[in-house]
């Protein structure tokens, strides 16, 4: 390596930096190391995770000492690696080594509550108790071995008191719920109740302590907290307002607005996965922007001071996420939008990436059960794709068609492309159709998000006003219906392909070929030509926009 090139490096890292690429890696890989050891540690036993947690913690010491010894012994020196980039390297390195500590250190914690708890142990013998419960889900319909459908939810044991033990116990460990009286379908989030339930142990790789088979209809003990309640009468009144809405609409208007799909007919659900469009019922990033959007743009023509747009963007952040309730997808995008708000309130020029990169971390480190979640997992895919994949494929394809329609199409084939292995993983199946259909009935995404959610707010204080808002948001919803269901019925919708690792691999490995396979084309036209290059990905190094400004303008939309 000559000193000309030694010399320019540090310029090229620092070019590197500015457009955000360093500083997203700093906290890419970290956030990326954290969820690996947190999903790993899950399945631990608590020691086990602390042993984890202390070896990376000394891996992280020796790793700074031996980058800083290796940097001192070799600086100034002809062949050196530049000090910029070592030093970007240590610090990636360590941090990496530090987040994956702290998640296996969070794990243990946890796993340590759990498996020492009362209800743990209960659960050990298969041992029956009467339990005080604080319900942390909406129940949703299980259908058992022998075809009854039975409530399941999570829920949080506050007391357990064993029919032949020495008495009862005061505590608060997370438990799974499957109720057999129907009266358990009328639960809400943060109601107490006293049931009898059958402890057995917990389900596998799962941060609870146990599976509650619960007999009896529920003795309320407490009713639900204000917020909960308002955030369920705005669920309950798109329902009602949908009533008088066609079959397919009826059932889609609640998935859209608040992700309630118990209504949605299973067919419209089929022809939704055939096609690779469950993700517009899987409420998350794409419907926030657009609330979030709206809300922002009408709190700009009723007040220009910033301190008003963070309270009330953080309150509309906060309800978002209690009215869609707090799914992995949603929490995901609730934290991406807390983290944006408060770095374009204090002027900091955060990298897209980075903002997904540090929620995913807080949120691995709050709940580390969301490491061993495939929602989650989708969610941060899918916006990691549109975020590093979608800008330079909408450069490159719109030197080939329109920019609009680059743009739109650059959408849907990056998400598919990251999604696609982690999909075919669990499905074994390929969605042949899934860039055009999302393209098609994407434009009606946004308005039937914003009359739903209008639909909710206005039914609460006038059902029969909330009834004509309903009728208007159930056009959209008609069209993505028959997207659907034209793509659903074409010959070849699918494709059979592996399943597992494997086949999520393979599939990965296809993709990746086909681009290298593009970029190689465009190489050998551009030494023809000597035109500069134009392959897809060509500049994904520099593809995170910076969040500065305008949330509703710059903001990461992701499913």
């Amino acid at each position: 390596m000559t000193r000309s090139v030694v010399d320019s490096f540090p310029e090229l890292v620092t070019s590197a930096a500015s457009a955000g690429t360093i500083q997203a890696l700093r906290l890419a890989i970290p956030a990326a190391a954290a969820w690996v050891a947190a999903a790993f540690a899950v399945g631990w036993s608590a020691s086990t995770g602390l042993r984890a947690g202390v070896g990376s913690g000394i891996l992280a010491v020796a790793a700074w000492g031996a980058f800083g010894r290796y940097a001192g012994r070799h600086r100034g020196g002809l062949d050196a690696p530049p000090v910029v980039w070592l030093s970007v390297v240590q610090r990636i390195v360590v941090a990496a080594l530090v987040c994956a500590s702290g998640a296996f250190f969070a794990v243990a914690w946890r796993v340590a509550a759990i498996s020492n708890s009362p209800v743990a142990r209960l659960a050990a013998v298969h041992q029956t108790a009467y339990v005080d419960l604080r319900i942390d889900s909406d129940p949703q319909p299980l259908v058992g071995r022998d075809g009854r459908v039975r409530a399941a939810f999570a829920a949080t044991v506050l007391r357990v008191d064993d029919e032949v033990g020495p008495g009862a116990f005061r505590l608060h460990v997370p438990v799974f719920v499957v109720a057999r009286d129907p009266g358990w379908f009328t639960v809400q989030p943060s109601q107490r109740v006293r049931a009898t339930a059958h402890l057995s142990p917990a389900r596998e790789r799962a941060l609870e302590a146990a599976v509650a088979d619960v007999r009896g209809p529920p003795t309320i003990q407490s009713g639900v907290v204000w917020w909960q309640a308002l955030a369920g009468a705005v669920r309950r009144g798109v329902q009602r307002a949908a009533r008088s809405l066609p079959a397919g609409p009826r059932g889609l208007l609640p998935g859209i607005v608040d992700g309630d799909t118990t209504q949605l007919a299973p067919d419209v659900q089929a022809d939704f996965a055939t096609t690779g469009m469950t993700h517009l019922v899987a409420v998350s990033g794409t419907n926030l922007a657009i609330f979030l959007g709206a809300w922002l743009g009408l709190l700009r023509r009723l007040t220009y001071r910033r301190r008003w747009h963070l309270l009330f963007g953080v309150m509309g952040i906060l309800a978002f996420v209690v009215v869609a309730r707090p799914q992995p997808s949603v929490l995901r995008a609730g934290a991406m939008g807390l983290i944006a708000l408060l770095g374009s309130t204090i002027g900091s020029r955060l990298s897209a990436l980075a903002v997904l990169s540090a929620a995913s971390l807080l949120l691995i480190y709050a709940n580390p059960a969301l490491a061993r979640s495939y929602g989650f997992a989708l969610s941060v895919i899918a916006t990691a794709s549109l975020l590093v994949g979608a800008p330079p494929l909408s450069r490159w394809m719109g030197r080939r068609i329109p920019a609009w329609l680059a743009a739109a199409t650059a959408v849907p084939l990056a998400a598919a492309l990251g999604c696609a292995p982690l999909i075919v993983s669990f499905t074994g199946r390929v969605s042949v159709f899934t860039v055009p259909a999302n393209l098609l009935a994407e434009a009606a995404v946004g308005p039937a998000t914003i009359l739903g959610i209008l639909t909710g707010a206005v039914a609460v204080v006038w059902p029969w006003a909330g009834s004509v808002v309903a009728h208007l948001a159930g056009i959209p919803c008609a069209w993505i219906i028959w997207v659907a269901h034209f793509f659903a019925r074409l010959p070849g919708a699918t494709m059979r392909w592996p399943s597992g690792f494997g086949g999520a691999l393979s599939l990965a490995v296809v993709e990746a070929s086909a681009v290298l396979a593009i970029r190689g084309l465009a190489a050998r036209r551009r030494r023809r030509t000597g035109k500069p290059r134009t392959g897809p990905l060509a500049d994904a190094r520099f593809a995170t926009p910076a969040l500065t400004g305008s949330i509703a303008r710059d903001w990461p939309v992701s499913d």
